[in-house]
């Protein structure tokens, strides 16, 4: 039985002379991707377009049996810290979808490092690493109050869509507004 050799698929590499849209913008800067997890798709090093610090105490009802911050809960910090991050900008999710376009979360990843509980205080960090043609990348981390230990990493991944739910390019508009936002949010 011979073996097989997998061949990489056409769209493994970018065609010659084409960039991504992030390729494009001046504001961004580079920031190490978080070595301990290298999430799908990760590099050694990340563009940053926007990002936002949110702070966050845990209610009791984001919590489980055994006291620590329920699984799923991780993903509504992600989207909270997501809303600031657009509010910040001047963009809040409600003035996008008025103009026509909504931002379906596609993928999304999580790595639990250490557990959050009941009444901690934690800081949610939200960042744009990248711009797609119809896609926007989103990364995270949740820390501890000092922000010296890693509670949780992930990543959204977001298409953009019309009022019909087909994909279409991200308009120019958003992407300016999202691509120079660094912020400390406030407490909620």
């Amino acid at each position: 039985c011979a073996r097989r050799t997998r061949e990489k698929p056409p769209f493994a590499e970018a065609a010659p002379g084409r960039t991504s849209g992030a390729a494009l913008f001046s504001t961004r800067r580079r920031v190490p991707a978080s070595p301990s997890f290298p999430l799908q798709g990760s590099h050694s090093m990340e563009e940053t377009f926007a990002e936002v610090w949110l702070p966050h105490y845990v209610s009791y009802g984001e919590t489980d049996a055994m006291g620590v911050v329920y699984y799923a809960e991780y993903i509504h910090f992600f989207e909270r810290a997501r809303g600031a991050m657009c509010r910040e900008a001047g963009l809040g999710y409600g003035r996008i979808e008025e103009a026509g376009f909504m931002l379906p979360v596609r993928e999304v990843e999580c790595r639990y490092r250490s557990p959050a509980h009941y009444d901690d205080h934690v800081q949610i960090h939200a960042r744009i690493v990248e711009w797609r043609r119809a896609s926007v990348r989103f990364r995270y981390e949740i820390w501890n109050e000092d922000r010296t230990k890693l509670l949780c990493e992930g990543m959204t991944l977001h298409a953009v869509v019309n009022r019909e739910g087909r994909p279409v390019a991200v308009p120019e508009w958003i992407k300016e507004k999202l691509s120079g936002t660094t912020a400390e949010s406030k407490d909620d």
